[in-house]
């Protein structure tokens, strides 16, 4: 069971770069590089699935 502070979505770390300063090109740059990862994982030494995180980070 997921706690609403168990997460950090993602609009909200663009939100807080852009309020502290940081250029806008600059976070663009940051959130496409964090959105975009994508998790494998080894099943009996094998590479499985691909799963492509969608609400943000865990904490």
């Amino acid at each position: 069971m997921s706690k609403p502070y168990d997460r950090v979505e993602w609009i909200f770390i663009k939100r807080m770069m852009l309020k502290l300063g940081f250029l806008y090109n600059w976070v663009n740059l940051i959130m496409r590089c964090v959105s975009s990862m994508s998790y494998s994982f080894l099943l009996n030494g094998e590479v499985c699935g691909n799963i492509k995180p969608s609400r943000g980070f865990r904490q």
